[in-house]
This record gives structure tokens, C-alpha cells and sequence, in this order.
């Protein structure tokens, strides 16, 4: 099955930049932005040669919906947090910042729930 992320980027300039990645689910061209579906706190995933413990669960609010999410800090990514639905495994929102970086990929539209 093909599926499809539409991804845009917003630069602080006021400029976009729209992103079309297609491929199979559990396929490296999705990595990060699918993980297994129904993770608890504890549960680990791998991504490449890097490995993720879940350390949370939280209700967020979601494209006018409310979820359950679960979250990892991605440890070879210095300052960054990633949230996934814990029904599907879809990214929700991804949060970097460091003193030279600072990120905030969040999901604004899905046809998925």
C-alpha cells in the first residue's frame, strides 16, 4: 500500500516549502514518521542503528481532536522531543531547540481519524 505525507515548512521569513514523501509504512523513507502503533511507556523502537524508550503518555489535542499521544526524547538529536498518535503511530509533533537550532514540526490536517 502507498501512502503519503504532505509536509510543509514554514520559514520564519514568511516563505513555505511543501515536502511529498510517498512509500510503505515501516519502509526507511518514513522513519520517524511512523512508528509501531499502541506503544506504552517503557516499549522501545528502532530506528537505523538508534534506539527509542518511550518515557510518556498525554492527552493533546489534535486537528480539533482530542488523543492520546506518546512521546520520546530522540537522544542522538540533541533537544529534541517527538510526540506519535498511539492509535496509529503517526508523528504528531516534533520539537527541537538548542541554542543553535530550534524547530516545531507539528501536524496540522489528517484524513486519518
Amino acid at each position: 500500500m502507498n501512502n503519503i505525507f504532505n509536509v510543509t515548512y514554514s520559514y520564519p521569513d514568511g516563505t513555505n516549502n511543501v515536502r511529498t514523501m510517498k512509500g510503505e509504512l515501516g519502509q526507511s523513507n518514513f522513519e520517524g514518521f511512523v512508528i509501531p502503533a499502541n506503544l506504552i511507556i517503557g516499549d522501545t523502537f528502532k530506528e537505523e542503528e538508534n534506539s527509542y524508550t518511550i518515557i510518556g503518555t498525554e492527552e493533546q489535542k489534535i486537528c480539533q481532536e482530542t488523543r492520546q499521544v506518546v512521546y520520546a526524547n530522540i537522544i542522538p538529536m540533541q533537544g529534541m522531543k517527538a510526540y506519535w498518535d498511539k492509535t496509529t503511530g503517526i508523528i504528531t509533533e516534533s520539537i527541537r531547540e538548542t541554542d543553535l537550532v530550534f524547530y516545531n514540526l507539528k501536524m496540522a490536517d489528517t484524513n486519518i481519524w
